[in-house]
């Protein structure tokens, strides 16, 4: 609409978006671009990739490790979005049965037995308190 001859804010106003959303849009369209092209070079990507691809049970924070180690500066983030869009990522580990050991109940004595094990400095050196609770 603005290039064939209408006013800007007349074109925001009819496309129903405000005029900041379309300065901001123009200003920012390709900045993300930029930046991940000018401080990452190809040589770091396809050594992540060769990585990724040789240790499959490796998340991204392996990764990063490994390339510290090799001697190569990068930012934990930067190997995360490489990995994530070059659908390298792991799916998120959650803890299972956490849930269950809540709804545990004991029908007997000595059914469910909890303990716990606590480390007292002294003069003496470490002493140890062992807690057992029998549910």
């Amino acid at each position: 609409m603005y290039n064939n001859g209408m006013k800007i804010s007349n074109a925001c106003y009819y496309s129903g978006i405000n005029r900041i959303t379309y300065y901001y849009r123009k200003k920012h369209e390709n900045i993300e671009d930029r930046r991940s092209s000018a401080r990452i070079d190809n040589s770091t990507i396809n050594k992540i990739i060769e990585l990724c691809r040789e240790r499959v049970t490796y998340g991204y924070n392996r990764i990063w490790a490994l390339l510290r180690n090799s001697g190569i500066r990068i930012a934990r983030k930067t190997v995360y979005k490489i990995m994530k869009n070059n659908n390298l990522t792991l799916p998120v580990h959650s803890h299972k049965n956490r849930k269950e050991l809540k709804l545990l109940r004991a029908d007997r004595p000595e059914m469910l037995i909890e303990t716990d094990i606590t480390y007292i400095p002294t003069n003496n050196g470490m002493t140890y308190l062992m807690c057992i609770k029998e549910s």
